[in-house]
């Protein structure tokens, strides 16, 4: 099972020489069960990306579709940072809790 909170508004995008660098706060979802997941996805970056998650670098990940686990390094306030080696417009970008079920569920 898994559920789905899209980071829709409020991201800071700043021109680099190499793309754009988008940044948005959110805080960390309530409610995990023992063994959830939080994985931040974005359905498509329009070029290469380093992503970071509170100033440290979780991926780097090529044009496309990208999902991160990001479980381990979330406190009560984060911030999310994608390094993008284009000035296109970012996919949707959500953060994802994914229920870990057990090898024989």
């Amino acid at each position: 099972m898994t559920h789905r909170i899209r980071l829709a508004s409020a991201w800071s995008s700043t021109p680099t020489d190499a793309g754009v660098r988008h940044s948005r706060r959110f805080g960390r979802p309530t409610n995990l069960d023992p063994g959830d997941r939080v994985w931040l996805v974005c359905n498509a970056v329009p070029g290469a990306t380093r992503a970071f998650v509170n100033g440290v670098l979780v991926a780097r990940a090529p044009a496309g579709p990208v999902a991160i686990d990001v479980t381990e390094l979330l406190e009560p306030r984060n911030e999310l940072t994608l390094e993008v080696a284009s000035r296109e417009p970012l996919g949707e970008v959500a953060v994802e809790i994914r229920a870990n079920l057990p090898a024989d569920s």
